[in-house]
């Protein structure tokens, strides 16, 4: 009984504090691999993908989950963020198969171009780096290119890798060219509406 309550109560101060500018929302995805920032990180097994964000005028907050492929485990993402001057600011807690990294990233669009910058909080000479630029081919078809970079400063290790992106519709074709890979990685995902 006292469970019940502390829930009616939660979705009751829940419903009050939503402002009519708030909403929330659902996403999913299967994919043929699971492809973030230029790595497999399903070893090409195909995945199922989902997430639920809460946005207001001030700030977003959400939870994504993933499917490693076959008997890789599970990535859980929570995240908040808001906007500043234009600026996208977010803190990111990657949880896979138990182990955690936190991250702190800053987002820009500039001229079409979207400039993003992350750092491990916990280990602040692992960054990553990109520049992605979106175009539309026609009214149906429209595609993105990515430029992005990993730094390792404290075993002096970098990776980089360009990555284009191609849609129609739900439908996303990925092509991946990794400098620390010989082969290009190829994706085909599917957004599904919730």
């Amino acid at each position: 009984m006292k469970n019940i309550t502390l829930i009616t109560l939660f979705l009751g101060a829940f419903a009050f504090i939503t402002s009519a500018y708030a909403s929330v929302t659902a996403s999913g995805s299967v994919s043929s691999d699971y492809v973030w920032r230029g790595e497999s990180l399903s070893g090409g097994d195909a995945v199922v993908q989902g997430g639920l964000e809460y946005t207001d005028t001030n700030y977003y907050a959400g939870a994504w989950v993933s499917t490693l492929g076959n008997d890789n485990g599970e990535e859980l993402n929570l995240y908040v963020g808001t906007e500043l001057s234009g600026f996208d600011l977010a803190i990111t807690k990657y949880v896979v198969n138990s182990e955690e990294i936190t991250e702190l990233s800053v987002g820009y669009s500039l001229a079409g171009f979207d400039l993003f910058y992350a750092q491990n909080e916990e280990e602040s000479d692992e960054t990553f780096m990109s520049v992605s630029y979106g175009f539309d081919i026609n009214e149906s078809i429209s595609g993105s290119l990515t430029y992005g970079e990993w730094s390792d400063e404290a075993v002096i290790n970098t990776s980089d890798y360009i990555q284009l992106d191609i849609s129609y519709g739900a439908m996303t074709f990925s092509v991946v060219d990794a400098d620390n890979r010989d082969d290009l990685d190829f994706a085909v995902s599917y957004a599904l509406s919730l």
